[in-house]
């Protein structure tokens, strides 16, 4: 892993193309891709497919920390890595609870914790990274709003959420690897301008909201899909959906639990060790 990891530091421009291929497969298919996972439950019923995909899950939890068992023990400082571990799948097994509906979305945490991975090399700084993935989710969940000819009725905080924790899963995997330190990067861009960039970004979200280029709650239904965040209000704390029930976060909760888990995330690099060789 980190030979491969070391190889894609050394070479930013094919670092580069294989982190913009890798997004666009994992934004531009979400219509087809949706369509043959209906055409494969046909037949199952959606309990049915839940279980099977919580099992899957599962298993691929299990063994995503017995590989790191591995690394842990190398590891001299242990807390900060074992932190983020556990405190990464709590929020999954959380998520799973609560802002979820159908199982197979927790392929988001596949698809960013790889992509958290991907871009590591290039950027070379944990906090960094996060803010990115962040950034990305945004635009991956902008185009399934905006762009897809079936659409929902609010943009899908919820999933940014998830795309984030799946980050976490990548970036507290290569935690634990000790010569994860040979890869960081001594940047001018550091924290504080990761902070200020996430502040500007909001600030300009305001702005446009008062200006009226934006609009976070549709006035009546149907209104301009292209300015409204949320077309229609949840009318409480759950959804009912046929299939369960789940919370769907509002644009104020989103950028409020955003903004925590970037302050949680940004202590992830503390006590990192020098690599031995």
């Amino acid at each position: 892993m980190i030979k491969l990891l070391t190889f894609l530091k050394r070479n930013k421009f094919l670092n580069f193309l294989i982190v913009t291929v890798y997004f666009l497969l994992v934004t531009l298919p979400h219509e087809w891709v949706g369509v043959k996972v209906g055409e494969w439950v046909q037949g199952m019923t959606r309990i049915e497919f839940n279980r099977i995909i919580l099992i899957c899950g599962s298993i691929l939890l299990l063994v995503y920390f017995l590989v790191l068992t591995k690394n842990i023990f190398k590891i001299q400082k242990k807390f900060i890595p074992i932190f983020y571990l556990i405190f990464t799948a709590s929020l999954a097994i959380i998520s799973l609870n609560l802002l979820i509906i159908v199982n197979v979305e927790i392929i988001h945490f596949i698809q960013y914790g790889l992509l958290a991975i991907l871009l590591f090399p290039m950027l070379g700084e944990f906090f960094i990274c996060f803010f990115i993935c962040m950034l990305l989710a945004f635009v991956d969940e902008g185009y399934q709003y905006y762009c897809l000819p079936i659409r929902t009725t609010y943009f899908d905080f919820n999933d940014v959420v998830l795309d984030f924790i799946g980050a976490g899963f990548g970036l507290s995997f290569l935690r634990t690897f000790p010569e994860i330190s040979t890869l960081i990067q001594e940047k001018k861009w550091g924290v504080k301008s990761t902070w200020f960039s996430w502040l500007a970004i909001l600030a300009a979200a305001v702005l446009c909201i008062k200006l009226g280029f934006l609009q976070v709650y549709s006035l009546e239904e149907g209104n301009d899909h292209w300015t409204t965040l949320v077309i229609k209000k949840s009318e409480g704390f759950w959804t009912k959906d046929p299939h369960g029930i789940f919370h769907v976060m509002s644009p104020l909760e989103g950028v409020l639990c955003l903004s925590i888990l970037l302050i949680i995330y940004q202590f992830i690099n503390i006590n990192l060790e020098k690599s031995r060789t």
